[in-house]
């Protein structure tokens, strides 16, 4: 998939979650068919993006924590499930590293 394709994507989930709320200010920010043309001149890649909206884009924190994470020593942990001849064989063969 393209970097483009991801940003175009990106930006016009912007565009959905902006459409129809309001900013800071109280003002209305877009309605539904306006959002919707945008959204569409956005994903059409015929339609250069903007430098603003390449600054929007670059500015996006792409370091997101994953719920699913699990480091290698729970792992460990868990795979060993407190079996005393696997604790061993792993601290023996460990060691030997």
């Amino acid at each position: 998939e393209s970097h483009e394709k991801v940003v175009r994507r990106y930006l016009a989930g912007i565009v959905n979650a902006r459409c129809c709320g309001k900013n800071e200010d109280g003002d209305k920010i877009m309605m539904k068919d306006e959002a919707q043309e945008h959204k569409k001149r956005i994903l059409d890649r015929s339609v250069p993006l903007t430098k603003q909206q390449l600054q929007k884009a670059c500015s996006v924190n792409y370091r997101v924590k994953n719920p699913h994470y699990i480091s290698g020593s729970e792992l460990v942990v868990r795979s060993l499930r407190g079996d005393a001849k696997k604790i061993e064989k792993f601290v023996v063969d460990w060691r030997k590293h």
